[in-house]
């Protein structure tokens, strides 16, 4: 089952959590992707959006630009039926643990697979070696499934490990270099990508992603860290906020004013959404 993780923080939330299959009918990037100063097409800052994980969307006319699905739970029909009203698709993976059940699973050989993830919402998930070329070459198959079922774009999760006790001794220069190829390879097929958490970085590679996924930027007083990089280029901020609906208009009051694409949504991660009035 897909699942978001915040982790560049000792306090692990949830979370979770693509711009093509008609553009690959021609034989160039979607506008923007070879570009670090323009957002692709329909990825702009502001745009609205939603996040369902746990399951494929019961509400497809929910009135969103995009949409954040999971690569491998959410039939290609679904994706397909949100793109036909014009809303862009993005899919989840995790691109830096093992998540038992997926069908790949017995594609990472045991030397990759290292200690569990710290939430215990997550325990049966291991961290990945991603300095190890294997994972890269899993990823690069997780790629090359989003262009088959039609995603716009990919929200590749767990992209922090150096901020984690993952059993490696992965340096940031190295989670530097997988963040890069994994850039690179959703480049090379067509798919917008995107940054998920992982502020620490955001001053080294923030120009070279299409667009951001945050986790609760307002608890961790952290949102105006997107303002000089991905929001002033016009890229969109997707943020969600694990918190009380009651709550929208001050967390709203903080990224409203930025631009961020904001979601007030449990930990669940399912249908139920608030947005910004």
């Amino acid at each position: 089952m897909g699942s978001a993780k915040r982790g560049s923080f000792v306090t692990m939330r949830v979370f979770s959590s693509l711009v093509v299959a008609s553009l690959l009918a021609v034989a160039c990037a979607p506008p923007g992707i070879d570009d670090g100063d323009k957002a692709p097409e329909g990825l702009v800052r502001g745009v609205s959006w939603q996040i369902t994980l746990v399951e494929p969307p019961t509400d497809l006319d929910l009135d969103v630009g995009v949409w954040d699905l999971d690569l491998v739970d959410v039939p290609a029909s679904t994706m397909a039926t949100l793109q036909e009203r014009g809303i862009k698709v993005i899919c989840y993976f995790s691109a830096g643990t093992f998540e038992p059940g997926r069908p790949d699973e017995a594609a990472f050989p045991a030397r990759v697979i290292g200690n569990g993830y710290e939430d215990e919402a997550f325990a049966e998930e291991r961290y990945l070696d991603v300095a190890d070329p294997v994972v890269l070459d899993i990823m690069k198959e997780r790629l090359d499934l989003a262009v088959t079922k039609g995603c716009d774009g990919v929200d590749p999760d767990n992209v922090d490990l150096p901020t984690h006790d993952t059993g490696f001794e992965i340096s940031t220069d190295e989670m530097r270099v997988f963040n890069r190829s994994l850039i690179a390879e959703a480049h090379d097929r067509g798919l917008a990508i995107g940054l998920k958490n992982f502020l620490e970085e955001l001053d080294e590679i923030a120009d070279e992603y299409d667009f951001a996924v945050n986790e609760e930027c307002v608890a961790f007083d952290e949102c105006d860290a997107y303002a000089d990089n991905l929001l002033a280029a016009g890229k969109p901020v997707f943020h969600i906020e694990y918190a009380d609906p009651a709550d929208v208009a001050d967390v709203c009051a903080v990224t409203k004013p930025l631009g961020l694409s904001t979601v007030i949504k449990n930990l669940i991660l399912d249908d139920d959404v608030t947005f910004c009035p």
